[in-house]
């Protein structure tokens, strides 16, 4: 997340954080929450950790993996 402030903490649920976030120039703060399923791989989760539809770009909302290198 480029261009924003964020908080990162650990929940009660394993595997699943939760990030808190401000945009620069925005006092509204937003949360999304992160479960791993591997070491390097992660999905969007809401607060109850049901998988969410995320929009990447131009691209449908979807239920996507994301892989970090």
């Amino acid at each position: 997340m480029a261009y924003a402030s964020y908080k990162a903490s650990a929940t009660k649920i394993a595997n699943v954080w939760k990030l808190t976030y401000t945009p620069s120039g925005s006092k509204k703060k937003s949360t999304v929450y992160m479960r791993y399923t591997s070491a390097k791989k992660f999905k969007l989760v809401n607060a109850k950790n049901k998988v969410i539809k995320t929009k990447a770009g131009v691209a449908p909302a979807a239920a996507w993996t994301f892989t970090q290198k």
